[in-house]
């Protein structure tokens, strides 16, 4: 367990950076009107996207599968899935906010320069609050 919570996280920097100058340059996935938002999951877990905007909230339809060392803190800290969720970003480091249309083919382009990359859900007209599929997670306020 100690040599999987020492290796060093992954950094969204380059591939993010170089998405949003490929948009800009006509040579991305999709133009850089269609990037609405990015968001680091980092403390505040998924409450961190309601920064994003003041009306709209956000639906985790196909959330990334839990690293196991996140269960583990679970078990071992006796730590709720929703407590789980707003501490730690369960292996979902960056959230990229963008157009339905372009979605697929962003993802596709960010998966071809870094692992770990998915559709997760959507922006919805529900308030300003992340729901999820797991009706134990959702916040409204971070």
């Amino acid at each position: 367990l100690g040599e999987v919570l020492l290796n060093p996280t992954q950094i969204y920097c380059d591939p993010v950076y170089d998405l949003i100058a490929a948009c800009r340059g006509g040579e991305g996935p999709c133009d850089s009107e269609q990037i609405k938002g990015i968001a680091h999951i980092t403390g505040g877990g998924l409450s961190n996207l309601l920064r994003l905007h003041d009306t709209l909230g956000y639906h985790i339809s196909n959330p990334m599968n839990t690293l196991p060392e996140f269960d583990w803190i679970a078990q071992m800290g006796e730590v709720n899935e929703r407590e789980m969720a707003r501490t730690f970003n369960l292996g979902m480091g960056m959230v990229v906010i963008v157009d339905g249309a372009a979605s697929e083919a962003v993802t596709a382009w960010l998966h071809s320069r870094m692992s770990g990359c998915q559709i997760v859900g959507d922006v919805v007209d529900h308030g300003r609050k992340v729901t999820h599929v797991n009706p134990n997670i959702s916040f409204d306020h971070y």
